[in-house]
């Protein structure tokens, strides 16, 4: 395995995967996300709000993706309860994010 943030045998730099409950969101996680998001969208909606996502509900999970340490892509995931009829069902409710500096160096984050 190729330490984190090294270039592996493909030059291409490796990112860290970490699943985080909101609840356990760390000061530092909160300052790296905001970095990430107001990067985007500060211009637009203002600041970041670890509890009003843009356009969203807060999230349970984070899925988030470190490279050199920096935050680079963020999944926020929730759950939802639907009704069906006269039946309550429980889904999931995600929205995905990936840095600019991801999409072009690494391809990362672009639908094909």
């Amino acid at each position: 395995m190729t330490p984190r943030g090294e270039l592996d045998e493909d030059n291409t730099t490796e990112i860290a995967i970490d699943v985080i409950a909101h609840t356990d969101l760390t000061t530092s996680d909160i300052g790296r996300l905001r970095r990430l998001f107001d990067a985007e969208y500060n211009q637009e909606f203002g600041e970041w709000d670890p509890e009003l996502p843009y356009g969203y509900a807060p999230h349970d999970f984070h899925i988030v993706a470190r490279q050199h340490g920096e935050v680079v892509g963020h999944v926020g995931w929730a759950r939802r309860s639907i009704h069906v009829g006269d039946h309550e069902i429980v889904v999931g409710e995600s929205e995905v994010f990936w840095s600019p500096t991801v999409h072009e160096v690494n391809g990362l984050g672009v639908a094909s």
